[in-house]
């Protein structure tokens, strides 16, 4: 089907009319009709699949990414490395270009979650001009060459799934200098596009998606690691263009992933979103606690090698008794391998047990003296200052009379002072290993 829409580079609206042919998603390839088998250097290939006759990627935790405007329904199916999966159409979420357009991009959960198949990294940072890609999807084979325009490649049965190369950058059918990304208006929907070009002195497999199927991949290799840049959905052509044809100087058209980024992770990986979803002033991977469980990027404490409730077995899953949020014992308040029992510091982590003077309080609970402790309760601090400005003046002593000379007045409270912030214990040694008197339970 072609259209006549609305592109928009940038965020400036500029009117002109451009045929584009969706759905699209298949990748042509000017070398012939190979690349059918993952490459050296692979990308995602076995994450690429088939929904119905049309492409869809599985991006992991159960979830796979296709352009809108494929659909899909109840008994829908997606086949990935030979293996159905059941669509669950209630879990559906559409990207959002702005408050009133949605974007030609959903994705929806698949059951059961794969196994075998990696997490695809979605790309942080819209890419540059030439920057190089390749493409994998299904599509149309190369038939014969055409002399149309610039020349070309007509489009023959059967559908096949392919890879190709090409970089960043396209004029959409001649519009002035090459570009990286437009917003595309079709329909009812905008979207932040990646641009590439077909060139016949382009890659070795220089590829464009073709019609019939959208969904599609670009994948883009980022510090020496494969993203996923984009989702095919369509393709330009020239006016009067023969059906069925891939000219050089078409373009092909991929969802811009990282202009949607944040709404993706939202959807499919709440606990990579940069959001603090559970409130606890932790965010993403250094949150054990994130509420969303499908996450196994973010590793809780106990997949960190340590037998942390103390039952010698390590990490889940070997470890039934170890929890997503790593429930430590409760005999272990500090959180620092050292059992209450056994921690002559209670609640200050010191994994070491260091007691420089041997009185059973470790050193990290050890910050005496603590002769201004009017309050008992181990701990120099304000309580004790309110008991000290009560009494203050009392010829007849009191708890708050540090000095012992039976009045509690200006050496008292420099006494105090200069012990002010001071605390001993608690110890969780038992009586017999530990000074009652210095270091209280």
């Amino acid at each position: 089907m072609l259209l006549n829409q609305r592109i928009l580079p940038g965020c400036m609206l500029v009117s002109v009319l451009v045929a584009l042919s969706f759905p699209a998603g298949a990748v042509l390839i000017e070398s012939g009709n190979g690349n059918t088998s993952a490459p050296s250097d692979d990308p995602g290939w076995l994450n690429v699949g088939f929904l119905d006759t049309l492409n869809a990627v599985y991006v992991g935790y159960g979830w796979v990414m296709t352009a809108s405007h494929v659909g899909i329904s109840p008994g829908s199916e997606v086949i990935l490395d030979g293996v159905s999966y059941s669509v669950q159409a209630s879990s559906r979420v559409v990207m959002e270009h702005d408050a009133t357009h949605e974007a030609d991009l959903h994705v929806f959960r698949i059951s059961p979650e794969p196994a075998s198949l990696p997490v695809l990294p979605i790309r942080l940072g819209t890419p540059l001009l030439n920057t190089a890609l390749t493409l994998i999807g299904r599509g149309w084979n190369q038939g014969a060459s055409s002399s149309w325009g610039n020349g070309g490649w007509n489009w023959v049965s059967p559908l096949t799934k392919r890879w190709g190369d090409n970089k960043v950058g396209g004029r959409l059918s001649g519009m002035g200098p090459p570009i990286a990304t437009a917003d595309v208006e079709i329909g009812a929907r905008i979207t932040r596009s990646l641009i590439v070009s077909f060139d016949s002195n382009g890659f070795t497999h220089e590829g464009i998606i073709t019609g019939q199927d959208s969904g599609g991949a670009l994948f883009i290799k980022n510090d020496g690691v494969w993203e996923l840049a984009g989702i095919n959905f369509a393709n330009s052509t020239e006016p009067l263009q023969p059906a069925s044809t891939s000219i050089y100087g078409n373009d092909s058209v991929s969802v811009d992933l990282s202009h949607y980024r944040v709404q993706i992770l939202a959807a499919i990986r709440p606990c990579d979103d940069g959001v603090d979803n559970d409130g606890d002033t932790f965010t993403d991977l250094a949150d054990p606690d994130c509420l969303w469980v499908g996450d196994v990027s973010e590793e809780p404490a106990c997949s960190d090698g340590i037998d942390n409730d103390f039952d010698d077995l390590t990490d889940y899953p070997a470890d039934d008794g170890c929890s997503s949020a790593d429930a430590l014992r409760e005999d272990d308040a500090d959180d620092d391998l050292v059992l209450d029992n056994e921690d002559n510091c209670l609640y200050l982590p010191n994994a070491g047990q260091e007691d420089a003077d041997g009185d059973g309080c470790g050193d990290a609970c050890d910050h005496g003296p603590i002769q201004a402790d009017a309050t008992g309760d181990h701990v120099v601090g304000g309580p004790d200052f309110i008991v000290l400005s009560t009494q203050f003046g009392s010829t007849t002593g009191g708890s708050a009379d540090f000095t012992g000379d039976g009045i509690v007045g200006g050496p008292d409270f420099i006494v105090l002072s200069s012990e002010f912030g001071n605390f001993l214990g608690p110890s969780g040694l038992p009586p017999a290993s530990r000074d009652l008197v210095e270091c209280p339970l």
